[in-house]
């Protein structure tokens, strides 16, 4: 028996790997670089971001028809209190759109922490993929001295 719990695990640990693998590509695809994922151990992917990035993504997440929410002064899961706040809170209320057990934080050092099982990783890549990234913006060509035009595709 601990033989086959042991078999098991593994291939927990082996599809969450190819998640994390894929939600940095996705990421990237949309043209957020600066972050860190990480896999911890079967049942937690976490994603480091910026403020900034962590903003960006929880946009591209939204549904376009869904409304924005209405920060509040001194809101008790963090609207408000700050540019950090705000955007963890933001990407905590997209993810748990997108599956249970996520959650996003403020780091002690500015950055935006957000833990995700694999399912709500998987739910993130597939709506990320979903949506158009940032990588087709056509072929550059160049009109002289150093500057650089866009042509489209």
């Amino acid at each position: 028996m601990p033989i086959a719990a042991a078999a098991v695990v593994e291939r927990a640990e082996q599809a969450a790997a190819g998640t994390s693998a894929a939600l940095r590509q996705a990421l990237t695809a949309h043209g957020l670089t600066r972050h860190r994922v990480h896999q911890l151990g079967a049942a937690l992917v976490t994603v480091t971001l910026d403020v900034p990035e962590a903003q960006a993504l929880a946009v591209i997440l939204s549904r376009r028809d869904a409304l924005p929410r209405q920060a509040q002064p001194e809101d008790e899961d963090g609207w408000g209190s700050g540019p950090t706040e705000t955007a963890a809170a933001a990407l905590a209320d997209v993810l748990r759109a997108h599956g249970t057990g996520s959650y996003a934080r403020v780091l002690a050092y500015g950055q935006v922490s957000a833990g995700l099982t694999p399912q709500t990783a998987q739910a993130v890549v597939a709506a990320l993929i979903a949506r158009p990234g940032t990588s087709s913006r056509g072929r550059r060509r160049g009109l002289g001295s150093g500057y650089k035009g866009i042509a489209g595709v």
